[in-house]
């Protein structure tokens, strides 16, 4: 609309600033203006336009970014243009420009450590990771930086490290927002390694110390998941309902009831596991799961030998879900069903 075509005219200026040196004002002002044009470009996912209005004031007329860069600001926004447009080499040596002594410098470790990430060289992002937030503890990188050395030490296998370090963090800024993140990876870390009772213990700790935090919600959900990990149905789906009753509004309301769902089914009880299907897919048509939910509810037909229905329905699931692997395992359901 009316931002886009703004956008287009203002590029047009953009990317042909006064070069002449005498003409300080005249530079300053279409700095500013670049750099507002490149926000916009960004916030219209253009970051090849980005890149190009960004090019001249990181690193001068006809340069590719040099070792160091003659605008850090620039230079950053750039590396996060070519990032975002997926040129991971081209973003690390505009990172890798900003000098230390900039104000963007510590951005600039953290666009770096990213670009390792995602190149999937975990030892080199972990390292990297680590200084951002060690660099500014309190700062608005360091819980980020924080879960994504965690991440990157465990696709390393070092579990034992990826734990340790955040105890190390736990301890060290004991209090700080760091420290709080640090409490919640390490009890998601230890949850997806199957240490229940470890997580369990990090995840109480987090709520009795953090119970007003943002990720409360999350921790009190990922705690009820603990007993249906264990097969402890009847546990699990209690605390999994009384989760979803009292936060109606958590975007993992509609998970709790498909879980619990999933708890009774387990527990032989399939008329209970039916209702909380449908109630998931009648309150939560445009959920996620939303399809899970519908199989489940296949499957209760089955197990309450209601062939018909499974029959019909079951046909209707494969024809909108034919690329799904639920569809796959369904096709030899109905197909056993079609020979009895």
């Amino acid at each position: 609309g009316e931002v886009r075509r703004a956008y287009g005219v203002l590029r047009l200026g953009a990317e042909s600033p006064p070069t002449e040196p005498g003409r300080q004002a005249e530079r300053s002002a279409a700095r500013s203006a670049s750099m507002a044009t490149a926000f916009a470009a960004f916030r219209l996912k253009d970051f090849q336009g980005a890149r190009a209005i960004l090019d001249h004031w990181a690193f001068g007329a006809g340069k590719d970014a040099p070792k160091t860069a003659d605008d850090p600001e620039a230079a950053l926004w750039y590396g996060e243009a070519v990032f975002e447009a997926g040129e991971l080499e081209v973003a690390r040596r505009a990172f890798a420009s900003i000098p230390r002594a900039a104000a963007e410098h510590l951005r600039g470790r953290a666009g770096l450590a990213w670009v390792h990430y995602r190149k999937g060289e975990w030892r080199e992002a972990a390292v990297l990771f680590d200084r951002v937030m060690e660099g500014e503890p309190a700062g608005p990188l360091a819980a980020e930086a924080l879960a994504r050395a965690g991440e990157a030490r465990y696709n390393l296998g070092d579990f034992a490290g990826a734990i340790q370090a955040f105890e190390r963090i736990e301890q060290r800024y004991a209090g700080q927002e760091v420290a709080r993140e640090a409490i919640l990876q390490k009890g998601k870390l230890l949850f997806r390694r199957g240490r229940f009772a470890e997580a369990e213990e990090a995840f109480r700790g987090f709520l009795s110390k953090f119970s007003e935090s943002p990720a409360a919600p999350d921790v009190e959900y990922w705690s009820a998941l603990i007993p249906l990990r264990r097969g402890e149905f009847e546990a699990a789906r209690v605390r999994l309902l009384e989760f979803a009753e009292r936060r109606k509004d958590s975007p993992l309301a509609g998970e709790a009831y498909l879980r619990a769902a999933d708890a009774f089914y387990n527990e032989g009880k399939y008329l209970q596991a039916d209702r909380l299907y449908r109630l998931v897919m009648a309150r939560f048509p445009n959920h996620p799961r939303h399809r899970e939910a519908a199989y489940g509810l296949l499957l209760t037909r089955l197990q309450r030998e209601e062939f018909d229905e499974f029959l019909r329905e079951g046909r209707a699931f494969a024809e909108r879900y034919p690329s799904s692997p639920l569809s796959v395992a369904l096709s030899f359901q109905l197909g056993e069903v079609n020979l009895t």
